[in-house]
């Protein structure tokens, strides 16, 4: 499957007719994982990001195939959105609208942002992806006044905001500016984090005038868990594929070790495991996510649309969800939006962190055996522990944690796909919009 991060948002109708003189929405609450805004006249404003697909290939049909099964009851029956298993934890360690400005030493700031930017715009391949306001029957569907889309299924031709963070990284080590070979690029991914390594990879070569550099080969460690179809994405676009018969985690520790071994360069979305402290590598990739944030905010700021009141984010290991949240407190202040951390119920590693209180600066809990399921649909969010940068921002900017079960998928899928232009949504892509589907029955 394929996945890229789509963001919704949720208006209430009457707000729309001030969005000129920039009314800010009255914020909704999340009660034990619903949404509590007062009804459809009550202001309320969500951004979902929603991983989606560019197409239906054969490797999202048959994840399709499991949203199905998975989607259906002992009895045969599809499992009803009020029956959808749904667990919600209230953070205890929200910082709160009081928090005007980001925490002191908060690592993912506007300058870094700004940075990426900079960077992206001299790709011409770079534009940024539409803010698409979705049809009222969906809205509708979710009992709530308007929903916008962050359409991110043509991102590079790759159909995925990760490369944005991979992509740029990679680009940056082919690109550097000391002489000499550049060593080869290893990551472990669940999917579309190596996709926009390999890719960048690829890339660097095409903008780059110096045919003293080589191409730059990159090996991406895969978890068996991932489709053979994500796995010929990866090779498409330059990857060499080594597969590991284990879990994330554990496909993780192989390329660290092979890259040891060989003398490549790691280039990863989860902080290198020597103690607490910020690794640079995976802080600019966290940095060109926030490019897709700043580039809801400008599109709102540009067609006098309010801030959102509510931002629901998929998680994983939590590096979208900081980015994301990092940069919307640091544009938007005490206005900022309540932001939800949405995870597969098998695999809620955030929740789990925040329910132990794990500070800001501690190291993040793993997941023992007995909380988690053998195994998720949803893989590119199926991560036992957060890392432990994002956790830095995460730990406070996130005001709720809610986990939904595979169950959703299905039914989110079909939704999306009756669109016009329809999106060919993931597995991994619709866990938000599932939880806004659940509690629109369960108020």
């Amino acid at each position: 499957h394929t996945h890229t991060h789509t963001l919704s948002m949720l208006r209430g109708r009457a707000q729309l007719l001030l969005a000129r003189r920039h009314a800010m929405c009255q914020s909704g609450t999340i009660v034990s994982g619903a949404v509590v805004d007062g009804g459809r006249n009550a202001a309320s404003n969500m951004v979902h990001v929603v991983p989606m697909c560019t197409s239906w290939s054969s490797s999202t049909a048959f994840n399709t195939m499991a949203a199905a099964a998975a989607e259906r009851g002992p009895d045969g029956a599809a499992i009803p959105p009020n029956k959808w298993r749904m667990n919600h934890l209230l953070n205890p360690q929200r910082a709160g609208k009081a928090a005007v400005t980001t925490p002191t030493g908060c690592p993912i700031t506007l300058s870094g942002h700004a940075s990426a930017v900079q960077t992206l715009r001299q790709w011409p391949v770079y534009t940024p992806t539409p803010l698409v306001l979705a049809p009222t029957w969906l809205a509708d569907e979710c009992n709530v006044a308007a929903v916008y889309l962050k359409d991110e299924t043509h991102r590079f031709g790759t159909g995925s905001f990760k490369v944005l963070g991979g992509g740029l990284a990679a680009v940056e080590h082919v690109m550097r500016s000391d002489p000499g070979p550049r060593p080869a690029v290893a990551t472990a991914s669940a999917g579309n984090h190596a996709l926009g390594v390999a890719w960048g990879c690829r890339y660097a070569t095409e903008l780059t005038a110096d045919s003293t550099i080589a191409p730059v080969e990159c090996h991406v460690f895969l978890p068996a868990a991932v489709s053979e179809g994500q796995a010929d994405r990866i090779r498409g676009v330059g990857g060499t594929v080594h597969r590991v018969a284990g879990t994330y985690e554990e496909s993780l520790e192989q390329a660290r070790t092979t890259a040891v071994a060989n003398g490549w360069r790691v280039i990863q979305d989860v902080s290198t495991p020597n103690g607490l402290g910020v690794d640079p590598t995976t802080l600019r990739i966290y940095e060109g996510y926030t490019v897709l944030a700043g580039e809801i905010v400008d599109a709102l700021e540009t067609s006098c649309t309010a801030a959102p009141t509510h931002v629901m984010i998929n998680g994983g290991v939590g590096g979208l969800i900081a980015a994301v949240s990092a940069h919307l407190w640091a544009r938007y202040g005490s206005n900022r939006p309540r932001v939800i951390a949405v995870e597969p119920l098998g695999s809620a590693c955030l929740m789990n962190a925040a329910a132990r209180q794990c500070p800001p600066d501690g190291m993040p809990p793993t997941l023992a055996s007995d909380e988690c399921s053998p195994g998720t649909i949803q893989v590119g969010l199926d991560c036992k522990a957060p890392d432990t940068l994002a956790w830095q921002v995460v730990s406070t900017a996130v005001d709720d944690f809610v986990a939904i079960g595979d169950e959703c998928c299905g039914h989110s899928q079909r939704l999306l796909a009756r669109l016009d232009p329809p999106i060919a949504a993931g597995d991994s892509a619709v866990a938000g919009l599932g939880v806004l589907l659940g509690v629109t029955e369960r108020p």
